[in-house]
């Protein structure tokens, strides 16, 4: 599913227009989709629509709609018009003087007047700033179409104030394409920002929906069809990652079903390269995770003085000592023999439990330099990441990759490769995931609610598995071990990836629907992959991979 930025919106709505579908015409479906869902959260369904069933549809049930004065104003007045022919007591309350309406927005406003002239439950409040409380007063349900997407700086008066006793009101609210005060590219609020219960949001998702804490302002998401053609977005850099797409990956790289004729050569061979004084389960973890999301066999590669230890931790897993160096620790002693072991695979996992001293530091920039990593698929995590961040050469030498390497860092790791801040990365996750894949040439996975995935090219996708239960040591080894595993079973970086984060989000779901997100472990997410395959393959799971989703 395309996920587009509010100025692609606006292009793609300027490109329907010179197909011939006017404004009117997308205001008239825009109504009817925001009414729809206001009768659905009034529990009417959508009988109200259906004569001969229409006056009694809603039951005399009352409904606010605050409308600002631009198409996202017009939208909720003709959600207005369409709920009072549902049978509603409408309160319509527009925060501007009707004079300054254009267009279709006036014609819908006209509209109102004309029908409250015949009809007792049209109440029209025009310049309603001082009285959107009245209107709210005792009514059932109210609509946000104050603001859309147009939205620039912070929201200011008579918005704010509406947008407060909006939100002060506690009544149920579903929101016109977003809500009112939220940047719909990033999802930081302006200032105020209404807290919608369901949001209507017209053609395709946008990430400020999904990015915190705009999906916290969002509620629940539904993607309304008001007539552009899905052809017209194509070409658009943004999706979300669907059970469809997961589906098609799986298939693609033979996970599932599996071949009848398999063997432990045909799902891959994985490499992990970690390990270090206290941080041994780190690697444990990547490769009992590899493990569980399909690949044939699996090496990890530790120092020496750790090798009996995970010969205990790991069964299936095969061993493999590296000369270690101060500390016990890896150093570019050992960059040759862990680059013969990367010849033996077919994709390669580098960082979990690595330590960041100067040994580990030169053995990575050794590692990645070697000529047959340069050629293996990679995935670089946690104390990889971290080295990277203090070697100048490390852009380049990551861009000379062919494949492109698979990078997943957290928001503190991504502030030390990019040498900023957290708050800086957060507050524009997508926009800061393209900018690190294009600074070093790789695949990003920018860890987080959602975890973005981007390509050098500008592609990106949001992924929206995965609970808080997932923020616990070790989930982000789990989530390399599934990557590296995509990765070895033929994926190229920017699939393996969305595969890889969207089986961990979506077994860390699983665990969660049974014991509760409190408590859960970054080995319950390892343990339940497989059957986040098996549910991610099943044709009827729904977007986040499960039935009814």
């Amino acid at each position: 599913m395309k996920c587009v930025t509010a100025q692609a919106m606006r292009q793609l709505d300027q490109a329907a227009q010179e197909l011939g579908l006017t404004v009117p015409v997308l205001m008239e479906h825009a109504g009817l989709r925001v009414a729809e869902a206001a009768m659905n959260l009034l529990g009417a369904g959508n009988r109200g629509l259906q004569a001969p069933d229409r006056p009694a549809g809603l039951g005399g049930r009352t409904v606010a709609v605050l409308a600002g004065r631009g198409n996202n104003g017009g939208d909720g007045l003709a959600a207005a018009r369409h709920l009072a022919n549902a049978g509603a007591r409408v309160r319509v309350g527009l925060l501007a003087d009707p004079a300054g309406l254009r267009g279709a927005a006036r014609w819908n406003w006209e509209v109102l007047e004309a029908m409250a002239t015949r009809a007792t439950g049209i109440r029209l409040e025009a310049g309603a700033g001082a009285r959107v409380r009245s209107l709210l007063d005792g009514a059932d349900l109210a609509v946000d179409a104050l603001l859309g997407l147009g939205l620039a700086g912070e929201v200011g008066s008579p918005y704010r104030e509406a947008i407060e006793a909006l939100n002060a009101s506690g009544l149920p609210v579903v929101a016109v394409d977003v809500p009112s005060g939220l940047d719909a590219d990033t999802g930081q609020p302006a200032g105020a920002c209404v807290r919608a219960s369901v949001t209507v949001t017209f053609g395709w998702p946008k990430p400020g929906l999904f990015l915190y804490p705009g999906a916290v302002f969002a509620g629940r998401v539904r993607v309304a069809d008001i007539g552009i053609p899905p052809a017209l977005a194509e070409n658009q850099p943004g999706e979300v990652v669907t059970g469809e797409l997961a589906r098609r990956l799986l298939a693609t790289a033979a996970l599932a079903p599996r071949r009848p004729d398999a063997h432990k050569g045909t799902h891959g061979r994985v490499l992990v390269v970690g390990g270090a004084p206290g941080y041994t389960g780190a690697p444990a973890l990547a490769a009992w995770s590899a493990l569980r999301t399909g690949t044939g066999l699996v090496w990890v590669a530790v120092p020496r003085p750790f090798a009996d230890l995970m010969e205990t931790k790991l069964t299936e897993a095969i061993t493999r000592a590296l000369p270690a160096g101060e500390g016990d620790a890896l150093a570019a002693g050992a960059v040759e023999p862990a680059a013969a072991l990367a010849e033996q695979v077919d994709a390669v996992a580098l960082g979990p439990g690595l330590g960041t001293g100067e040994g580990q530091r030169a053995f990575v920039a050794g590692f990645l330099a070697a000529e047959t990593v340069r050629a293996r698929p990679l995935v670089i995590d946690a104390d990889g990441l971290n080295a990277l961040a203090g070697l100048p050469e490390a852009a380049e030498t990551l861009r000379r990759r062919s494949p492109a390497a698979v990078l997943t860092p957290h928001p503190g790791e991504m502030a030390r490769l990019l040498a900023t801040d957290v708050a800086s990365c957060q507050a524009d996750r997508v926009g800061t995931a393209v900018r690190a894949a294009r600074t070093f040439g790789a695949v990003v996975a920018f860890k987080g609610r959602p975890t973005v995935i981007a390509a050098p090219d500008g592609r990106w996708r949001l992924n929206l598995t995965g609970n808080p239960g997932l923020a616990t040591a070790g989930s982000g080894d789990v989530l390399t071990g599934a990557i590296a595993a995509c990765l070895a079973q033929g994926l190229d970086p920017w699939d393996a990836a969305s595969l890889g984060v969207y089986l961990h989000g979506l077994a860390a779901d699983l665990v969660a629907a049974r014991r509760g997100e409190a408590g859960m472990v970054a080995g319950d997410a390892a343990e339940a992959l497989p059957e986040a395959i098996r549910r991610a393959g099943e044709p009827d799971a729904g977007p986040g991979g499960r039935p009814d989703a």
